[in-house]
């Protein structure tokens, strides 16, 4: 199996930023296609280069490679490590002198070499904290970025405060039995990702059911489980009933929140007054009738409780939960090559996805054929929600 590439939370310090004057409005566009919000970014006038916008770190990072060929100055040693790891890595701190994003120009910038493609196929990470001096509104279905001025007020809809001793992005969910401290994450692949060691404060429907998947931070390997909680979680005053989430053997003691669940929110963050909102954004009626008049194959949904087929600009894709979108090829009728992402190797060969019909030519289900003839059958669900 293709490991989970799980997020990088980066615990280090770094310079303080200056910010260029410039629009009351800068709005930077997302592209989502690594099921993290990705943006473009200019370094020293050259560029673009693909970063994700990580709400789950504390500093930046750029990939070792790129750092070296804009020949960016190294400023010293740093230890980085990840949420629920004591290893800790030592690698190069470098000066980045301007980076704009949108038009909008940073000077005085301090990443992190690392690297990074050998992980996932982006040139860096950058941190919410560079855009400390805005309001930062992140909406995925119109999937852009705006930053503003202004602040959030208390007793607004669905505003709540944000943890003030913690490097990251930290609020209070709750379960029926139990306030947790909960990390928002946008640079995680999971939806809500609870500690193993602490199930047992927890109800499920089920037993926890051990994955395949693993994953992966800078410091180590996890394995990792799927359960359905018998229980609500609360969020400011969004429910989430009866949630899947993820256990992981990790020794974090908080819970994490990840893409699955924010691409469903519209989050605007103030950090100069420690508040956050967050307000349900409900796919478009329009979007949903779009993509289903586009699937003539009638194959987009979800697959065996793990998997879901979407429809994008006319292309299919894969994606088993807790892992990366993968492009679908058809190679015969029914028959998809799965392609991984520019950056991306696999440890074995992938299988083939063929979709299985009843006599009235209506997806059931599909087959993964894999390389050595064996074929393994997921039912159809439900479509997409």
């Amino acid at each position: 199996m293709i490991k989970s590439i799980y997020y990088i939370a980066i615990l280090l310090m770094f310079f303080p930023n200056t910010v260029s004057s410039g629009q009351s409005e800068i709005v930077v566009p997302i592209d989502l296609s690594l099921n993290r919000p990705v943006i473009e970014i200019f370094i020293n006038q050259s560029g673009p280069y693909q970063f994700i916008f990580d709400t789950g770190a504390s500093g930046h990072v750029i990939d070792q490679d790129l750092a070296s060929r804009l020949d960016l100055k190294e400023t010293g040693k740093v230890e980085i490590g990840a949420p629920g790891s004591d290893q800790k890595l030592s690698a190069f701190q470098v000066l980045v002198s301007e980076m704009k994003v949108s038009d909008q120009s940073f000077t005085a910038i301090s990443m992190v070499a690392m690297p990074l493609r050998k992980m996932i196929p982006v040139d860096g990470i950058i941190s919410f904290k560079a855009f400390s001096d805005f309001i930062i509104n992140i909406n995925y279905l119109d999937k852009k970025i705006i930053l503003t001025e202004g602040k959030l007020s208390k007793g607004h809809e669905n505003v709540i405060d944000l943890m003030t001793d913690c490097e990251i992005l930290t609020v209070q969910i709750k379960t029926d039995a139990c306030t947790w401290k909960a990390h928002l994450d946008t640079g995680a692949p999971f939806s809500f990702s609870f500690p193993y060691a602490l199930k047992d404060l927890l109800k499920f429907k089920e037993p926890p059911i051990p994955l395949d998947a693993q994953s992966q931070t800078i410091g180590g390997t996890h394995q990792i489980w799927k359960a359905e909680l018998d229980d609500n979680i609360k969020l400011a005053d969004i429910i989430f009933d009866s949630p899947d989430i993820i256990l992981s053997d990790n020794n974090n003691e908080d819970v994490n929140i990840g893409y699955p669940i924010l691409k469903n929110l519209i989050m605007t963050i103030d950090q100069r007054n420690n508040l956050i909102q967050f307000i349900k954004n409900e796919a478009r009626d329009t979007d949903k009738e779009i993509m289903k008049k586009n699937d003539s194959k009638g194959i987009t949904g979800r697959y065996g409780n793990i998997r879901s087929i979407t429809l994008e600009n006319g292309l299919y894709y894969s994606q088993r939960d807790g892992s990366i979108k993968l492009k679908l090829i058809e190679v015969g009728y029914d028959l998809y090559e799965i392609i991984l992402p520019e950056g991306f190797k696999a440890m074995n060969e992938l299988p083939k996805i063929r979709f299985e019909r009843d006599d009235s030519d209506r997806v059931i289900g599909l087959s993964l054929i894999h390389p050595d003839g064996k074929e393994e059958f997921c039912e159809k669900n439900d479509v997409l929600k």
